[in-house]
């Protein structure tokens, strides 16, 4: 599922500046919202895509990273 998102994501737009995957089995002491958190600091990310399970609050915790206004790049996100 990761190498067609990139792959669609790259075709529609200038590229994909990291592809990252955090599940299962997560490295300790990193979330997708500490990883997002990061890419809002980076400059050359444009746009966040998360897709997946993100699992536990985690979907809170990005949702009102948003709503907070700490997250201002646009975000698209498929959480099955």
């Amino acid at each position: 599922m990761m190498n067609e998102l990139c792959r669609v994501v790259s075709k529609h737009t200038d590229g994909v500046h990291t592809a990252l995957q955090v599940g299962g089995d997560r490295y300790a002491m990193t979330t997708f919202s500490e990883v997002i958190r990061r890419y809002q600091s980076v400059p050359e990310i444009k746009m966040i895509v998360m897709l997946g399970e993100v699992g536990n609050e985690e979907e809170i915790i990005i949702a009102d990273m948003i709503e907070r206004g700490e997250l201002t790049k646009p975000l698209v996100a498929r959480v099955a």
